[in-house]
């Protein structure tokens, strides 16, 4: 049963790709982030409740299409950074997720523990409203305005031309 469950997410997954891909090319990219959390967040909450199987695949269905919007965060990083500081935007984005991943499962193997399954789920879902809102934050016109101040922080980055001739 739980293979079945992790196929149904997967299934998902493939569609959910290219819908995201398709609606964020249509719709600014924060909206559709904005919602993609929000659909996680309600996947959290129908799996601190479920029961049965039908549920769970549910729970996996919806958040499912949160780690689905990855892809939507790489794009979102290629729209407010800086032409000469994509790849530092993009890996700043990716490594910012791993690192938040680690940090969330390392505490919410605390949470279960503590409070148990349910609670622990329970109060992920508490974090919907943060994660929204700090999307919600992101302003792409006053970003590309801020563009000194960035390449001004990240001078010697901007410097380096790739060789190791001045090593």
């Amino acid at each position: 049963q739980i293979a079945v469950t992790v196929a149904v997410g997967l299934l998902v997954a493939i569609f959910a790709i290219l819908l995201l891909g398709w609606l964020s090319d249509r719709y600014p990219r924060i909206g559709v982030l904005a919602i993609c959390y929000m659909v996680g967040g309600v996947g959290t909450l129908v799996l601190a409740i479920a029961g049965t199987l039908w549920q769970f695949w549910i729970a996996s269905m919806l958040i499912t299409v949160l780690t689905a919007s990855e892809n939507l965060s790489n794009a979102l990083a290629t729209d407010l950074a800086p032409r000469q500081l994509m790849g530092k935007g993009l890996s700043f984005t990716n490594s910012g997720r791993w690192f938040g991943a680690v940090a969330g499962l390392a505490l919410a193997g605390y949470a279960i523990e503590a409070l148990g399954t349910r609670a622990a789920f329970l109060m992920t879902f508490l974090l919907v409203p943060v994660s929204v809102l700090m999307v919600a934050r992101i302003r792409q016109d006053t970003v590309r305005l801020e563009q000194p101040v960035v390449e001004k922080l990240l001078q010697p980055a901007m410097d380096y031309d790739g060789s190791d001739a001045d090593r």
